[in-house]
């Protein structure tokens, strides 16, 4: 018996090549993208879990008042953890990290790199973080001055197959670390910070100008960890007392490890997290995905029964019951959708890589490892199946048996139900569709936006050796001796990259103190970056004839209220009581992210042995350029590799994750268009079917070919009609919510909507095109005796 109904549905498989085609892309397509999305969404909700109870970890973080807003920081003082260790029994165990604003130069003989992920950690670190030490003990790694731990990746780089316990890097070309552990790489997990070198906390006070150990010196990542059991709810309570008597003037509270990546509003975090709203919106991509497939097959599934009347009315005839024709279906689809699976297995093994690639990501495909995942989506499936296979064995099922044999085709209210679906369907296509443009739009208006300042041809060098910080006017004058370099600044920081951070008040006396970000620069500064100054004059003529001069940007004098930018001039403003004038005010220029408002900045003459060197070059090569900065910097330098970027791409990086947004709403829109596609391609063909005989008297009776489609066509006109009024405010308001995000944006395109509907609507036209124009090609006569 199964044999037989597995012979009828290959038979109906093979028969309907073109409807068998379209049905397996359409499923492979739907299943392939939602496996991708769910497994991508699973990595982004497992960071930190395989930390010892990750559960039971916690980090500190400041409230700081600014006027009538709080902000919340990432970064505390060692202080206040090492005090809980000390007052609260649940604290098993705790571990500071701090992270350096400069990224260190680490050398190992005639190699040097500037390495990113370099952090100072304390001895207690492996007992709060699941990491694994392949080489050296976890116990003593950390605990003493200049001991430094790596990753494998890292001793293969400096030390190749040669075992690297007790050797040295140098860090900054004045310290010597020696190697105490190997970290074995994490595979496939993420983590809300990552590193390539752990140095020693005992290091950090001789790399450092002061002894940021003691003190309240707020630059610190604190982690506590609980011991089994412990009820943080009542932790809190006594906390929060603890703090008010012990250290009235902070504001300290705790949040779960596992929180971090996806729930944190702090600013200063260790690096850039994700949004749990990109999880969610990932998640409903992949639901809908998959349910805009299921609807595809259905439709297309029942189409195909409307052929197989007459088949199913000898069934019918013979003796078969509803239950056999049900199972057979549901067999049918059983089938359909496994074949899909094979294949969508064997496209997830080739597009795994790429999507790793477009993400930066590193999933993996592992059903058993999965189950949960594979579970869920083999759930989807059957109720898939049982839905598709049941939805055209109801079609028939509720006709008349004369009718059946007659092929007289009588949909009814299945017919309504397919176009709510067909509805449905065009309203998600034109909801990604308005998506992608929205994030592809807002993307092009973040790289083409005028940041006050200009950021092409301009080359960036860090600077840390001190042969060029000694030699370096001779330097910066045969750098400007290059064919089309037109200036040479220096700064201890540029657009894109952090700031250091001070109070400021306008009155010694005065109560509230505003945050104001740092720089210090050299000469030609804004003339490099093409920064407007708007009143006063730099620091080339007044910095040898004033004490502490310093320009700032309009945002100041508004938070300082010190009415327009020339009534500024002259006005002081005051930190750790020490005074400071203003002799210059530059337009406000976006030198952060452009999530985020311009804020107060401070910019005061001065060097540093750590910096930037900044080349603005003209209608030149900027690699020629910096291969000839190469040869002049090694005709200097004696400590340090030569390295360089463009500043243009320095700013690109901060919108990776606005890159992974528009990757995923991109191949959202792709697949959710041409799953709607195959839908419109089975409705039609169900219309044509239901109407062939009127078409055919139609033709008898002289109408012509574009009249038959027009009519034809209409039908469709109240499909996308009802699609352009629920999908327009949908699209909308979604765009919108997304666009919050970001302090300077675009409005949400108009022409988005257009090119939706547009879409749609050219889809949907070919679609009748071709199955009207098939059935026209048939004699009428045939249609009428059918």
């Amino acid at each position: 018996m199964l044999k037989n109904y597995l012979k009828i549905a290959f038979r109906n498989l093979i028969k309907r090549k073109v409807t068998s085609m379209v049905n397996l892309m359409g499923l492979s397509i739907g299943i392939t993208l939602t496996v991708l999305l769910i497994l991508y969404a699973q990595y982004e909700l497992d960071y930190d879990k395989f930390h010892p109870e990750p559960e039971q970890t916690y980090r500190l973080l400041r409230m700081e008042e600014l006027g009538n807003n709080t902000q919340i920081v990432a970064k505390t003082s060692p202080r206040i953890m090492l005090s809980l260790t000390e007052e609260f029994s649940e604290v098993e165990s705790t571990t500071l990290l701090f992270k350096h604003w400069n990224v260190p130069l680490l050398s190992q003989e005639d190699k040097g790199f500037y390495e990113q992920d370099f952090l100072f950690a304390d001895s207690s670190f492996f007992d709060v973080f699941g990491y694994e030490l392949l080489l050296g003990n976890p116990e003593t790694a950390l605990s003493e001055p200049n001991s430094l731990v790596i990753t494998e990746q890292m001793a293969k780089k400096y030390f190749g197959d040669k075992d690297p316990i007790g050797r040295v890097l140098r860090y900054e070309l004045k310290y010597d670390l020696e190697i105490t552990g190997v970290v074995k790489a994490l595979n496939n997990v993420g983590a809300h910070f990552e590193f390539d070198f752990l140095a020693s906390m005992p290091t950090l006070p001789k790399v450092m100008t002061l002894d940021v150990l003691t003190g309240a010196y707020n630059g610190f990542y604190s982690y506590i960890h609980f011991r089994p059991g412990t009820d943080v709810q009542s932790f809190k309570t006594r906390y929060e007392e603890w703090l008010v008597n012990r250290f009235p003037e902070e504001r300290i509270r705790i949040q779960p490890l596992l929180d971090i990546h996806l729930r944190s509003d702090a600013i200063s975090e260790i690096e850039g997290q994700s949004d749990i709203m990109f999880v969610r919106v990932v998640l409903i991509i992949a639901i809908v995905v998959i349910i805009l497939a299921t609807i595809n097959y259905i439709n297309s599934a029942v189409s195909t029964s409307v052929e197989r009347l007459k088949e199913m009315g000898v069934r019918m005839v013979s003796g078969a019951f509803a239950q056999h024709i049900y199972f057979q279906f549901i067999l049918e689809a059983i089938l359909t959708i496994a074949i899909a699976i094979v294949i969508s297995l064997i496209a997830l093994y080739f597009m795994i890589t790429p999507f790793n690639t477009m993400l930066d990501t590193s999933l993996i495909l592992n059903p058993i490892a999965q189950w949960e995942i594979w579970l869920v989506i083999a759930s989807l499936i059957l109720v898939t199946a049982i839905i598709s296979g049941m939805a055209p064995a109801i079609v028939i099922l509720r006709m008349e048996l004369t009718d059946v044999l007659l092929n007289v085709v009588t949909l009814g209210k299945i017919g309504y139900l397919r176009k709510g679906l067909m509805v449905f369907q065009f309203v998600v296509s034109v909801v990604l569709i308005v998506g992608a443009v929205t994030i592809n739009r807002q993307a092009a208006f973040v790289k083409s936006k005028d940041l006050g300042f200009d950021q092409s041809e301009v080359v960036v060098v860090p600077i840390r050796d001190r042969g060029i910080h000694t030699g370096y006017e001779s330097l910066k004058d045969d750098v400007l001796g290059i064919a089309g370099v037109t200036s040479v600044s220096r700064a201890s920081t540029i657009p894109g990259r952090p700031y250091a951070a001070k109070y400021y008040k306008p009155e010694p006396a005065a109560l509230d103190s505003i945050l104001m970000n740092v720089g210090s620069i050299d000469d030609h500064y804004f003339q490099s970056l093409g920064i407007r100054m708007l009143t006063g004059t730099d620091f080339e003529f007044l910095k040898d004839e004033l004490t502490n001069p310093v320009v700032v940007n309009e945002t100041v004098i508004e938070a300082f209220e010190l009415g327009d930018p020339l009534e500024a001039l002259g006005k002081s403003m005051y930190h750790d009581g020490q005074k400071f004038m203003i002799i210059g005010v530059i337009q406000d220029f976006n030198y952060e992210t452009l999530h985020k408002r311009i804020q107060p900045l401070v910019i005061q003459p001065g060097r540093a042995l750590e910096d930037f060197m900044i080349v603005k070059y003209q209608g030149v090569n900027g690699d020629a350029v910096a291969k000839q900065l190469s040869a002049l910097w090694y005709s200097t330098a004696y400590e340090q590799p030569f390295t360089y970027s463009s500043l243009s791409d320095d700013l690109a990086s901060l919108y990776q994750s606005e890159k992974v947004w528009g990757d995923i709403g991109n191949l959202s829109m792709l697949v959710s268009v041409l799953i709607g596609a195959l839908g419109v391609f089975g409705l039609v063909s169900l219309v044509v079917q239901k109407r062939f005989k009127e078409m055919g008297l139609r033709k008898i009776f002289g109408a012509s070919h574009g009249n038959i489609i027009g009519i034809i066509y209409s039908e469709f006109f109240t499909i996308l009609f009802i699609t352009l009024l629920i999908s327009v405010p949908s699209a909308y308001l979604l765009s919108q919510l997304w666009l919050q995000d970001f302090a300077y944006r675009i409005d949400v395109p108009i022409d988005g909507f257009v090119i939706a509907m547009a879409l749609l609507a050219s889809v949907t036209c070919l679609a009748v095109l071709f199955h009207t124009l098939r059935a026209l090609a048939k004699d009428p006569i045939n249609a009428l005796s059918d």
